[in-house]
C-alpha cells in the first residue's frame, strides 16, 4: 500500500498569531491548544508521526486536524455538529447527578451530602 502524502499547510501572518495566541494562552481551551500547536507544527514541515509522538496524541488525530485546516482554514478547526437530539433547556439527567454524589464519610468542609444535589443555574 503506498504511503499518503501529507497535506500541505501554509499560513498567513494573520493566521500564524491567531494560532499562537491559542496556542499559548491560559485560558484557551484544551481542545483548541492542541489543534493550534498540530497546526503550527505541520506549517513548519513537520511529518504527521512526528506531531503525533510530540503531542502524545494518535496520528489519525494530527491528519485529520491538519487536513481540516489545509481545506478549512480557521474554520476548520472548530468542532463539527454533532449528532442527536440536544437536551432541552441544558438540563441534565438524574442518573448523571447522582454520579457525582460524595462518597459515605465525606469530610467535605460542608458536611457530608450538605447541599446536595447542587442547584444548577436555570437555563434561560
Amino acid at each position: 500500500m503506498p504511503a499518503l502524502r501529507a497535506v500541505p499547510v501554509t499560513l498567513t501572518a494573520a493566521e500564524r498569531k491567531i494560532l499562537k495566541k491559542r496556542a499559548r494562552g491560559a485560558k484557551t481551551a484544551w481542545r483548541d491548544r492542541q489543534r493550534a500547536q498540530i497546526v503550527l507544527l505541520a506549517a513548519r514541515r513537520w511529518p504527521a508521526a512526528a506531531i503525533a509522538r510530540h503531542l502524545s496524541i494518535a496520528g489519525d488525530t494530527a491528519r485529520k486536524w491538519r487536513a481540516r485546516f489545509a481545506a478549512r482554514g480557521l474554520e476548520g478547526l472548530a468542532d463539527a455538529p454533532r449528532c442527536g437530539r440536544p437536551r432541552p433547556n441544558g438540563q441534565r439527567s438524574a442518573r448523571w447527578l447522582a454520579s457525582f454524589r460524595p462518597p459515605p464519610g465525606c469530610r467535605c468542609p460542608a458536611g457530608p451530602g450538605r447541599n446536595w444535589p447542587p442547584s444548577w443555574p436555570a437555563a434561560a
